[in-house]
């Protein structure tokens, strides 16, 4: 055994350099880094452990939680309480990072293994009635959210992500296949960076023609207006204006997935399928939709319920 791994683990304590290991795992992965959000993060998330702990060795579940508890105790730079979701997303990272130092033989263990993320409370999914819809369609008629009219569209239509939609490019010989992109003679956005790995949605007929008719200006779908080489990053500003005009309140970009969604749950397609139309890994997170139909479906018994009885009590 000294020839081997534990050989290699004498030689090596885990005395490593925090900022070293994340230094080596960066360049191992830097063909993946394309997405500069995602790098930005990495470097956020790491950098924060960093301030903490210099080596993996200081690195202990006392000192891990230390170092939560000044976390949660940090305002983000907005100014806002720090989540609980967010303080995980920073350990996630850092525990990805010791992994890696496992798997490579630079560490001879993980010492996060056992160490528990924070309780995180349950969001209520924001699911669009009816009358919102209704508003929200209407006003995207209007030319000044015709830049984003088609974006919106396949979001409520095909529960994409953001990202996902954003970074979409035209099929061909120019397209990398390890790309999102829109291929229209299949009718499918084939979706390769995705956070569960590879999945194909199907194009609503209805948009067909319509992404069809784009101009290909760029490689990407829907290139940045500045720089049509690169895709567009930011509808905030015109997504607010969006939701001002059709009267819609507390409505996140996300929160557009969440109509596919329970679209398709009322509309009787069975929970597998929308599983794996979404992307989810766990069917668990799947099936909040169905609680949150069962909650719609309750207020509107009540609600018709009290209008025809409210008078006999």
């Amino acid at each position: 055994l000294s020839g081997g791994k534990l050989g290699l683990y004498q030689t090596k304590p885990a005395t490593v350099s925090l900022a070293e290991l994340n230094e080596a795992y960066m360049e191992s992965f830097a063909g993946l880094w394309r997405d500069s959000k995602r790098r930005t993060n990495w470097i956020h998330y790491i950098g924060e452990a960093m301030r903490s702990f210099k080596t993996v060795s200081d690195i202990t579940h006392e000192g891990l939680g230390k170092h939560v508890q000044k976390r949660l105790a940090t305002p983000t730079w907005r100014g806002d309480k720090r989540s609980p979701a967010n303080v995980n997303r920073e350990l996630a990272a850092l525990k990805r990072l010791l992994n890696w130092g496992v798997q490579t033989g630079r560490l001879p263990k993980n010492p996060m293994t056992g160490f528990p993320l924070l309780k995180e409370p349950h969001s209520r999914e924001r699911i669009l009635s009816q009358e919102e819809i209704a508003r929200l369609l209407e006003v995207l008629k209007q030319p000044a959210f015709a830049h984003i009219r088609l974006i919106v569209l396949i979001a409520i239509t095909t529960g994409m992500r953001r990202g996902e939609i954003f970074s979409l490019k035209w099929a061909g010989p120019q397209t990398a296949k390890t790309d999102n992109m829109v291929n229209l003679d299949e009718g499918v956005f084939d979706l390769q960076r995705t956070k569960a790995g590879r999945r194909k949605v199907p194009i609503p007929s209805i948009l067909k023609a319509e992404l069809a008719a784009l101009p290909r200006v760029s490689n990407y779908v829907f290139p940045s207006p500045v720089d049509t080489t690169k895709p567009i990053s930011d509808i905030k500003k015109s997504f607010r204006a969006l939701m001002r005009e059709a009267r819609i309140e507390g409505c996140r970009f996300h929160d557009l997935r969440h109509v596919a969604a329970s679209g398709w749950v009322e509309g009787g397609v069975d929970i597998k399928t929308v599983q794996e139309l979404l992307g989810h890994t766990s069917i668990i997170t799947t099936q909040r939709y169905l609680t949150s139909l069962a909650e719609s479906k309750q207020k509107a018994v009540d609600g018709i319920a009290a209008k025809i009885l409210g008078g006999a009590a």
